[in-house]
């Protein structure tokens, strides 16, 4: 596990221990295998997480999933989302 994973991985902890949950909780678009689901959680994470930039960084060598608002998979919907 990188710096980058503890780091975010200590904040999580902290925030469901203090009962605030994550946009990421429970929701399953943000490793749906459909591209759609995927991109509509982009915005909800980009928006809405207050561990984004911990996430970017856990998540930049991840293959799979939206991490920090970006989509980490192979196409990546936030690419796509990006040029439009």
């Amino acid at each position: 596990m990188t710096a980058a994973h503890e780091a975010f991985n200590k904040a999580v902890d902290e925030r469901r221990a203090a009962g605030r949950g994550l946009p990421c909780d429970s929701d399953e678009r943000f490793i749906s295998d459909v591209p759609d689901e995927r991109r509509e959680v982009v915005d909800v994470c980009r928006d809405r997480c207050h561990l984004r930039a911990l996430c970017a960084a856990a998540g930049a060598r991840e293959k799979w999933g939206v991490w920090g608002g970006h989509d980490r998979s192979t196409p990546s919907v936030t690419k796509t989302k990006e040029k439009k």
